[in-house]
């Protein structure tokens, strides 16, 4: 009982210190227009809005580390997720992406910085955060280790966050495309973590924002030359347009962290170390 409430307590504490570090990373993403923009790179000034959202996730680390200490590295993870996700929340929408007069490229430029750090934070965590609960030895560390093939070959199941925001972005409103971006990281967490169950997943959390990044780049070439205003007024854009740069990073951080957890049910213990299934 004590230590639940310590981890509780820990977690909730923690929740609530990165919510209040990436709020005031907010001012420096407003754009030209007054608002606040969905990008880094559309802020009025994009070196102050980078500055300060790394700064934002630098302490956000610290903290997530030392929640790692006390619960483990997946729960820092998901802590490191909500406090992107409140940022996330206050930017905008692809409605405001449209009229600014950006390529899609852009997007997709943007989404692959976001992997590096999205990746590099789940290593530094996953790294120095302690091992997890179900950690089991590792024998072969060129196959099962945090940099094993396992761990690369489990980004095979990126796609998945495809197939979310597809089905669940239905409309561009900054929840419902959050939403499927969770949703898909939760899929890739899932699949990827049954894939490997004994692998030290860092390397996973990548997986969403890498092929959310790829699916700006078919959003792009379905456009066909229509210019980008234009399809999202008819409806034509690709839904996988909808999702910016850091709702993937989200959906990254807290889906991913939500699927681990969830493949813990369908892991028998015998079962997690493939030495000893027959």
């Amino acid at each position: 009982m004590a230590t639940t409430f310590r981890t509780n307590t820990a977690l909730g504490i923690a929740i609530i210190l990165v919510a209040l570090v990436f709020s005031t990373a907010v001012h420096a993403w407003v754009s030209v227009r007054g608002v606040v923009g969905p990008t880094i790179a559309l802020a009025a000034s994009p070196t102050s809005a980078a500055m300060w959202t790394i700064l934002a996730l630098g302490v956000s680390l610290l903290i997530a580390l030392a929640l790692a200490r006390i619960v483990n590295s997946i729960v820092a993870l998901f802590t490191l997720g909500c406090g992107v996700g409140l940022l996330a929340m206050q930017s905008g929408t692809v409605s405001d992406f449209t009229v600014s007069g950006a390529s899609i490229l852009s997007l997709g430029a943007e989404t692959l910085l976001w992997a590096v750090v999205v990746v590099a934070a789940s290593i530094f965590v996953v790294r120095f955060g302690g091992p997890l609960p179900d950690a089991v030895p590792i024998d072969r560390p060129k196959r099962d280790g945090i940099f094993g093939w396992m761990a690369f070959a489990s980004l095979a199941t990126g796609p998945l966050v495809l197939l979310a925001v597809w089905a669940v972005a239905v409309a561009p409103v900054k929840g419902q495309v959050l939403g499927a971006a969770i949703v898909g990281g939760l899929l890739v967490g899932l699949a990827g973590r049954l894939f490997a169950p004994i692998t030290p997943p860092a390397i996973l959390y990548a997986a969403p924002v890498l092929f959310g990044a790829a699916g700006h780049a078919i959003a792009h070439l379905l456009l066909k030359g229509e210019p980008l205003r234009t399809a999202f007024v008819n409806e034509s854009l690709a839904r996988f347009a909808y999702v910016m740069p850091i709702d993937y990073a989200t959906g990254a951080l807290v889906g991913v962290s939500l699927g681990i957890g969830m493949a813990r049910s369908f892991l028998k213990p015998e079962s997690a170390h493939p030495e000893s299934t027959p």
